[in-house]
């Protein structure tokens, strides 16, 4: 979502990823701690489920019945689990 300058060490820089590599600040949030910040300074939504639902505009019907959203995002931006 925002750039993060990445260095993966033996590889080009065609290979850096442009997302962000850090962990979710939680469990059930959208970014990690940094781009937590930056998202509420921009009133973006940072509960990965909110986010996903009413920012994205991921239907809510496509939850699946074990709540497993991480794989609900997946299929939804990249079309693949």
């Amino acid at each position: 979502m925002y750039p993060v300058r990445t260095e993966v060490v033996g590889l080009p820089a065609v290979n850096f990823p442009d997302v962000c590599p850090k962990e979710p600040k939680t469990r059930v949030s959208a970014f990690c701690d940094d781009h937590c910040k930056v998202a509420e300074k921009n009133k973006i939504p940072i509960d990965l489920r909110e986010f996903l639902h009413n920012y994205c505009g991921v239907p809510k019907e496509h939850d699946s019945d074990e709540g497993n959203i991480h794989f609900l995002s997946r299929l939804y931006f990249y079309g693949q689990p």
